[in-house]
């Protein structure tokens, strides 16, 4: 044998030799790393998708020619819940409203947990066929009472949808049917749909600063359920 194809053969046996020394170390290290990836996107009370997670499904959303909607939802009467069963109990009927969001079928396409007693939901159709869902949706959640702790609660929703356009981002889906759902909760709850295009751009492209504190006026499609 050649000297190189000595070299070779040796520096072929120390590779292997790495390999089963550290390919345990290196699959614990890519399970910890996934693991860490999905709890990022996830939230943990609920174990949908958290705001990170949401923002990333739609921004793949977005960059298809498909149109996709976005339907974000509201609890009402969520505080009578946490100031008669404390937090724990709020925690048991967000986990409640979490597992009948999740079990939705196609066409949604993703749910979620904004924060707070705020869900999302993605939907792969038009405006027609979000709007099916939105009211869908209403009726799931204000059709039956839930039972936490043994006791009975009826909780309202506020829900407001939007359908996407050409040049939408993810962030402005998400702000637009915030703007919706909270039309829903100013008309005392119910379904929203949102269809305007607001003239303030420093609002649209700073969706974190919230519009719970803006009145809207004019246009905008106020359904009840």
């Amino acid at each position: 044998m050649s000297l190189i194809l000595s070299h070779l053969a040796a520096a072929a046996c120390g590779v292997l030799a790495t390999l089963v020394l550290f390919g345990p170390h290196l699959r614990s290290l890519r399970r910890r790393l996934a693991a860490a990836e999905y709890r990022a996107a996830h939230d943990a009370l609920t174990g949908l998708a958290n705001r990170r997670g949401v923002l990333a499904h739609l921004r793949e959303a977005t960059m298809r020619t498909e149109s996709v909607g976005v339907i974000l939802l509201d609890l009402d009467g969520f505080k009578a819940v946490n100031d008669t069963l404390g937090h724990a109990g709020g925690d048991d009927l967000l986990r409640e409203v979490a597992r009948l969001l999740q079990a939705l079928p196609a066409p949604v396409r993703l749910a979620g947990r904004l924060g707070g007693d705020e869900f999302v939901v993605v939907v792969d159709g038009d405006a027609d066929t979000t709007a099916a869902v939105a009211h869908e949706i209403w009726t799931l959640i204000t059709g039956a009472p839930f039972t936490i702790a043994e006791d009975t609660f009826e909780v309202g929703a506020s829900v407001g949808h939007v359908s996407s356009r050409l040049g939408w981002t993810a962030r402005k889906l998400l702000h637009y049917a915030d703007l919706a759902m909270y039309d829903a909760k100013d008309a005392g709850g119910g379904v929203a749909a949102y269809h305007r295009v607001p003239a303030d751009r420093e609002v649209v492209d700073r969706p974190a600063q919230r519009c719970r504190d803006r009145r809207r006026t004019g246009g905008g499609d106020r359904l009840d359920p």
